[in-house]
């Protein structure tokens, strides 16, 4: 699929932009190279995946990304990383309860995801549910951890109980 080929160029440059560069004319070629995409296959759900992608991360256009993400989600109904995308969304925007639904739904179809549970426990901290924090923290620290998930815990686990313990460890 050369489309998609052509999409996934637009969307490293627009991870480019927002993950490194800042760079205008990295979002720039990020939407041209989508844009062409799009134009060989509009209906494709990758693209439609990337174009919203692009629009959350290159042009803060949380309406316009949930309009694409639904437009991929309705070929692609059990994606995860669709779902995902749409928390993210949702909570950049405020909508805390939209982005505690859609992680729940992601760990829901993949309930071994570490991203899903992480992202769970950070919006509840985000609206000071520090049960529902704990309660994800938990689940998450089942799971096998990178060194860095421990500080990130800890963090938070200051920010809910003003305890230091967790920090100390």
């Amino acid at each position: 699929e050369f489309a998609l080929a052509v999409a996934e160029i637009g969307h490293q440059y627009t991870n480019l932009y927002w993950f490194q560069t800042k760079n205008p004319g990295h979002r720039q070629l990020g939407q041209e190279w989508l844009e062409r995409a799009r134009a060989m296959a509009p209906d494709a759900p990758q693209i439609h995946w990337y174009w919203a992608d692009h629009l959350y991360h290159g042009r803060l256009d949380y309406d316009g990304a949930l309009a694409e993400l639904a437009k991929a989600e309705r070929k692609l109904p059990n994606s995860a990383d669709l779902y995902r995308m749409r928390g993210w969304v949702q909570r950049r925007a405020g909508n805390f309860d939209d982005a505690i639904k859609a992680f729940l739904q992601v760990v829901h179809l993949d309930p071994r995801d570490p991203v899903g549970m992480f992202d769970l426990a950070i919006t509840y901290a985000a609206i000071d549910d520090f049960e529902g924090y704990a309660l994800w923290r938990d689940r998450r620290l089942g799971l096998e951890l990178e060194p860095d998930s421990f500080f990130t815990y800890a963090q938070l686990d200051l920010q809910a109980t003003g305890d230091l313990t967790a920090l100390r460890r």
